[in-house]
């Protein structure tokens, strides 16, 4: 009597690998900040705001017509704090509370270079002025 046994081995064969060459890292863009075409379209968007006291602050105009901003690692989001807009106008509202006191600023798009020149003022007696641009641009 004869007696056969086989043995199969499932995902090996007897044929030499390919040879496996890594390629480059994928290139990673980021994301084009959208083109604002008037300020009445600004909500959805994130801005980076430089103002006249050295201080940076990151805002987003929210789609409801909401502000919310981030400073120093921290994140703000009053319901107070809304924008509005009037003709070429955009003016909206930051709290910061006892020390700083509510901002209100007011300000105009640069369409060409898709920034926002503003003034503020404070409940607590000061002024001054800020810049924003886009935070992807």
């Amino acid at each position: 009597m004869l007696v056969v046994v086989a043995t199969v081995l499932v995902g090996c064969s007897t044929a030499p690998s390919a040879e496996v060459t890594p390629s480059a890292e994928p290139t990673v863009e980021a994301p084009e900040a959208p083109i604002i075409e008037s300020i009445d379209s600004i909500g959805g968007t994130r801005w980076i705001a430089k103002d006249s006291q050295g201080d940076t602050t990151y805002v987003s105009f929210d789609v409801d017509g909401g502000v919310s901003y981030s400073t120093d690692g921290q994140q703000f989001d009053y319901p107070e704090d809304t924008w509005s807009v009037e003709g070429d106008v955009l003016t909206w509202q930051l709290t910061y509370g006892a020390r700083f006191g509510v901002w209100t600023c007011t300000g105009t798009l640069d369409v060409e270079t898709q920034e926002i020149a503003a003034t503020w003022t404070s409940t607590v007696g000061e002024s001054g002025t800020v810049d924003l641009r886009q935070s992807v641009r």
